[in-house]
């Protein structure tokens, strides 16, 4: 008669289970005791655009709107046909942007460089804008920095109203002729000449700086 009932699990099997929950055990006390599971969650911050943050308007800095009003001249300067009224309101709207003295000083590079044939298009009055802008600029820059006033402060239609002293004068002349190569001599002949304005003394150093 066979067996009413038969013996779920062996020996054998009992044997095998014993010795796999030893080993769980062993690893689990080894470990410190506790299996854990550890998940390193990261959060990507979306940008400020998307987030629905718009980023802060930058306006124009004061090299690209110096770059504005030279290309608004150059374009002006190069229209050799009849000016129109379009023409001549942007030129008023880049003017604004600059002292009376500097707009004086590039109607004289306009007469001076209208006699020549290598001056036509924009791109040619754009060149000899920037470098005039940058002597310009550089005349008064040595000014302010000799009579301690910033830029926008000092008077450009009389240089000497600035220069309070002999040696402040000294110093003008002294750092003109460092920067632009011409001997403190010619300058100071040219302090003589009854041009005072920046724009005088800015076209006396285009015509007489030294060349590279």
């Amino acid at each position: 008669m066979e067996e009413a009932k038969r013996k779920l699990l062996g020996p054998i099997e009992i044997g095998a289970l014993i010795i796999g929950l030893g080993i769980i055990a062993y690893l689990g006390y080894k470990n410190g005791g506790v299996v854990t599971r550890s998940e390193n969650i990261v959060v990507h911050e979306k940008p400020r655009e998307i987030q629905g943050k718009p980023s802060p308007y930058k306006g124009e800095s004061k090299d690209e709107s110096v770059e504005t009003m030279l290309n608004e001249l150059a374009d002006h300067f190069s229209d050799t046909s009849q000016r129109s009224k379009k023409s001549a309101k942007k030129t008023t709207k880049a003017t604004k942007k600059i002292s009376r003295d500097e707009a004086k000083f590039y109607d004289k590079v306009k007469k001076k460089e209208s006699l020549s044939d290598k001056v036509k298009s924009t791109a040619d009055w754009l060149r000899v804008l920037r470098t005039s802008q940058k002597t310009y600029s550089k005349v008064r820059s040595i000014l302010s920095e000799t009579a301690r006033k910033s830029p926008n402060s000092v008077n450009s239609d009389n240089i000497s109203q600035n220069l309070k002293s002999d040696s402040s004068e000294q110093a003008f002349f002294q750092n003109l002729s460092k920067s632009f190569g011409i001997s403190e001599k010619d300058i100071k002949a040219f302090s003589n000449s009854g041009k005072n304005a920046i724009s005088d003394w800015a076209e006396y150093i285009q015509e007489n700086q030294k060349k590279d």
